[in-house]
């Protein structure tokens, strides 16, 4: 609360404003020197009942008190209780889901901590907003699928130009696949699902450090599965471009094929096993 000219009185150790409501999410004890009283209007009446000094209120509600100090300056101040319930229920939602996982069969002996910590990852996957776009998958349970992806959204920036999508435009995106909450190595393979049919005929796709392009994600799928050992990370990077074309009629195509890739989205799932050694 912003701090004023002490004239006589303060709500819990504060000067409280003249010019404004004075809110509080909690009991307000007032200190003064002189005379106070709550004023209830009601209809064309005005009730004045005199409080002493260290009056604490702590009902919700909106209350006017007319203040007079030594001074016999009077002063009409208004005072706003809330008691504030959204903290109690954050606490209580906490509470609601430590009690849960408590009770939740899981892999393993772990600590609630890493309970917790599988509570959030068993049905999110995680999206790291830096370059390249980075989907995190943890194994330990399988089946994890992402939301839809919009190829677009994983363009390389500096090949736009003028926010237009057309031959030369390239991009990549990160498949993280993680054992960091297993004690065991893990056996895994990544697909495409929902793959939408519209794309640059022209477009390649490949794993980052291979030489071998791939036309379609399908296609891409056999070389997208191995073993990551426990407690580790592995990320595969994805790597596409829309190549220039020379020829006047693939242009043609090319042209067409610039306005459907906006449309172009798909889903990653990975699916996880222990690995039998």
């Amino acid at each position: 609360m912003k701090q004023e000219n002490y004239y006589g009185i303060k709500f819990n150790d504060d000067i409280p404003l003249i010019d404004k409501i004075n809110e509080f999410n909690k009991s307000v004890e007032i200190k003064f020197i002189g005379k106070a009283f709550i004023v209830n209007r009601k209809d064309d009446k005005v009730e004045k009942i005199e409080i002493e000094n260290y009056y604490k209120f702590e009902k919700e509600g909106l209350y006017e008190i007319e203040f007079i100090n030594n001074k016999q300056e009077t002063y009409n101040l208004k005072l706003q209780i809330e008691n504030n319930y959204i903290f109690l229920i954050i606490l209580l939602l906490l509470f609601l889901i430590i009690l849960s996982l408590l009770f939740m069969p899981f892999k393993g002996n772990k600590s609630l901590y890493n309970r917790i910590y599988d509570f959030i990852n068993i049905s999110v996957v995680k999206v790291d907003i830096e370059e390249p776009h980075r989907y995190v998958f943890d194994v330990e349970f399988d089946n994890l699928i992402s939301s839809d992806i919009s190829l677009p959204s994983t363009m390389n920036a500096k090949t736009v130009s003028k926010n237009k999508i057309a031959p030369g435009v390239n991009g990549e995106f990160a498949i993280v696949v993680s054992t960091e909450n297993s004690t065991v190595d893990m056996q895994y393979s990544i697909k495409f699902e929902d793959v939408s049919n519209e794309k640059p005929n022209n477009m390649r796709f490949k794993i980052k450090g291979s030489t071998e392009e791939f036309k379609t994600l399908q296609e891409l799928e056999s070389k997208l599965k191995g073993v990551a050992l426990k407690d580790t990370e592995k990320e595969i990077i994805i790597q596409w471009r829309w190549p220039y074309e020379i020829d006047d009629t693939q242009d043609i195509v090319d042209t067409n094929d610039g306005k459907e890739l906006s449309n172009y989205k798909f889903r990653i799932k990975v699916f996880g096993e222990e690995a039998i050694k």
